[in-house]
């Protein structure tokens, strides 16, 4: 079969009533985006609430994704009030205080009803178990019981398909393997023996991590055969994710973008953040009549003093700003932030974003260009890094390259890949 991969909206960080997260949903489907995806856990369901509000304007509907299993926000009173009624009473694992997951059937029969109101589809295109081995985090947990719960989970599914509440389903698993070596992993063949023996007909999607630093997807079987070919000799359409956040085992998170096309080139005259941060304690101070005593004597402020030099990523630098530096200022003021204020911080909040970008960008590229040395992986370096990593996946094999598409920018990078 002749596969040409391409780029799917990947929904992880979008949110209903964020203007910047609605255009760029709208550009990607204006490009001829076919693939949406998203979970019923994403913003806590703010995701879905804005794919299912744009999707109103377009008669031309893209394949949507959505998965379940997590219990956290709002899903952990759904699970409560499943349990009352003496549902959903077995399978749950608990990982944290604040975050459970199960996918007993009653369960996920919450999820897809939660998915397709919030979306307000009435037939979900593609339902998959999200992450499945969060099981092994059970004491006791063993493989044969895992798989017991998959497959019962995977036929609850196809009753659903029959029912006509979803249209194909899968599994979206970090630890996606065609070996026995992972305590965690969840091994294709055995998956695709269970498909085969219950007459799963509806199976038809796979989800896993591939970037150019996780490659476990391209190590390859007795038979000379990799995961993205077994998937395909099966029939199965392949999505990968984490496409520029590779997880790093004893570091982390590596950022693999590169944002510099974005950045506009600094004027002479554009003051940097170490100059920014004092112009906006000499603001508070001739705009507010207060003291630098004041000024320092805010908890907000003295977080955002220790921590403001050591942001390393436009996530952290959001929250700095929105939960301690503009709380904090809107205290000083009374809730009436000067207009003199409000524009030392939009300056700021621009050079800190702006350095970030600039920094995470050359650290990709050193990453990257240390992690294919001495490799046969070949990058075309007369594109963006962004580009050219995504076009790399899909020479992989892969039919779905799933980017985070917050922003304008990031859609406009990558549409011609739709």
């Amino acid at each position: 079969m002749d596969r040409k991969g391409r780029v799917g909206f990947g929904g992880y960080r979008i949110s209903q009533g964020d203007a910047i997260h609605e255009q760029a949903l709208r550009m990607a489907l204006d490009s001829g985006c076919s693939l949406i995806d998203t979970s019923s856990n994403y913003t806590n369901g703010m995701s879905e609430f804005l794919i299912g509000n744009v999707l109103e304007d377009y008669d031309k509907k893209p394949v949507i994704v959505t998965k379940g299993g997590y219990i956290q926000g709002t899903n952990v009173a759904i699970l409560r009030d499943l349990q009352c009624k003496g549902l959903a009473l077995d399978e749950v694992v608990e990982i944290s205080k604040e975050l459970k997951h199960s996918i007993n059937p009653e369960f996920l029969d919450s999820q897809i009803s939660l998915s397709s109101k919030r979306m307000e589809i009435e037939s979900l295109d593609v339902f998959l178990l999200h992450n499945p081995e969060y099981y092994f985090e059970d004491k006791g947990a063993t493989r044969e019981e895992y798989y017991r719960r998959v497959a019962n989970a995977l036929s609850y599914l196809e009753s659903q398909v029959e029912a006509g509440r979803i249209k194909s389903y899968g599994i979206s698993s970090n630890t996606f393997t065609l070996k026995d070596n992972k305590s965690n992993g969840t091994n294709l063949e055995k998956i695709i023996s269970i498909v085969k023996e219950h007459k799963l007909a509806g199976f038809k999607y796979i989800q896993f991590p591939f970037n150019i630093i996780e490659r476990d997807c391209l190590e390859v079987n007795s038979a000379g055969k990799n995961l993205i070919e077994v998937a395909h000799d099966n029939g199965l359409i392949t999505m990968s994710n984490r496409p520029f956040n590779a997880f790093v085992e004893g570091t982390g998170i590596v950022r693999l973008a590169d944002y510099r096309c974005w950045i506009p080139d600094e004027s002479e005259d554009e003051l940097q953040v170490s100059d920014l941060y004092a112009l906006l304690f000499t603001a508070l101070s001739d705009n507010l009549t207060l003291t630098i005593h004041d000024i320092k004597g805010s908890d907000g402020l003295t977080a955002f003093s220790k921590f403001y030099k050591t942001v390393d990523s436009s996530d952290t630098l959001e929250l700095l700003f929105n939960k301690h530096l503009i709380p904090a200022v809107r205290t000083l003021s009374d809730d009436n932030i000067p207009e003199p204020v409000i524009e030392v911080i939009r300056d700021l909040y621009r050079a800190m974003d702006r350095d970030i970008c600039k920094k995470i960008s050359v650290e990709a590229h050193g990453v990257v260009q240390e992690t294919i040395k001495g490799s046969d992986i070949e990058l075309d370096t007369t594109k963006e890094l962004t580009c050219s990593l995504v076009e790399y996946y899909i020479s992989c094999g892969i039919d779905y390259v799933l980017c985070g598409m917050r922003h304008p920018n990031y859609v406009e990078q990558l549409k011609y890949l739709f």
